[in-house]
């Protein structure tokens, strides 16, 4: 969280992916990591979910684990009402880790 918190003052002058870029390095730009969740999916006995995201590094960590996603897209960007959640969307989904829309 404190990383989110110290992005936050990059993102008033950037979209969300370049202020990570500059506050983290330029790759991996966002630094969460979806291993965790798979192993706990997986011990529960869990090997199949829907999973609605955009995210392809979220589905990869998931089938690493085992785990069969049915990928359902969130549409976000079609439901953005306002310029700065288009400009936080579009960049993530302008990256090789989102789908685009």
């Amino acid at each position: 969280m404190l990383s989110k918190m110290k992005t936050e003052q990059f993102k008033r002058e950037m979209d969300t992916v370049k202020a990570a870029k500059t506050f983290f390095g330029n790759e991996p730009y966002d630094i969460r990591n979806y291993t965790g969740i798979g192993i706990f999916l997986r011990e529960l006995g869990i090997k199949k979910i829907t999973l609605q995201t955009d995210n392809k590094r979220k589905i990869e960590a998931l089938e690493n684990a085992g785990i069969k996603i049915l990928r359902k897209p969130t549409e976000t960007l079609n439901h953005c009402n306002h310029k700065g959640c288009f400009h936080h969307i579009g960049a993530k989904h302008n990256t090789s880790d989102y789908f685009s829309s």
